[in-house]
């Protein structure tokens, strides 16, 4: 018991003096982003849809309430929390195209990252993933796949990603071509 506790705090300080300077830019854009996304919430609160969706599931995060950044940075395992279920409640009521080109370029970063991270698990699900992990990096491929092909997030009753190497891949290429036929339109 003593090693391993030993070793986790090892790998926490380890994975934190790696990850200070992607999580300080990260942190300031996702504040920037916090207070962009709450002005924007204000004006919201007269529209009936938002006040429907709002009062069926209150009490529980939602996406409206995110962006892709902000939402990863709150699926982050602090040092001071003691969740120990590692878990992220939030309603599956992701809006269509929540992932915008401007996140893209953020989320390619952190597509490597093996940072264990929460799992996002849906307040009307009966399953909690006790024994399951989750990746920083294997959320921003799944951001990223949404923006990639269209669709609207779905996390089922919950969603557990982690990182793949042959995603990475794969989204790395497709970034690239996308990017080179952005500029080439552009140009």
């Amino acid at each position: 018991m003593r090693k391993m506790t030993i070793l986790y705090f090892l790998s926490i300080i380890l994975l934190f003096s790696c990850k200070k300077i992607e999580n300080e830019t990260i942190q300031k854009t996702v504040k920037q982003e916090k207070e962009s996304i709450a002005n924007e919430n204000r004006n919201k609160i007269d529209n009936d849809e938002y006040k429907q969706s709002e009062n069926s599931l209150k009490g529980y995060a939602n996406p409206k309430s995110f962006n892709p950044l902000s939402l990863l940075e709150s699926l982050r395992i602090k040092k001071t929390e003691n969740n120990v279920l590692k878990i992220f409640t939030i309603v599956n009521e992701f809006p269509e195209n929540w992932v915008k080109y401007e996140d893209i370029e953020k989320l390619i970063i952190l597509i490597d990252s093996k940072e264990n991270c929460k799992c996002l698990v849906n307040p009307l699900s009966s399953n909690i993933p006790t024994n399951e992990k989750a990746s920083i990096g294997g959320y921003a491929v799944l951001l990223i796949k949404s923006f990639k092909n269209k669709s609207k997030i779905d996390i089922g009753l919950y969603s557990c990603p982690e990182t793949s190497e042959k995603e990475i891949t794969e989204i790395k290429k497709w970034w690239n071509e996308y990017t080179k036929n952005k500029n080439r339109m552009a140009g």
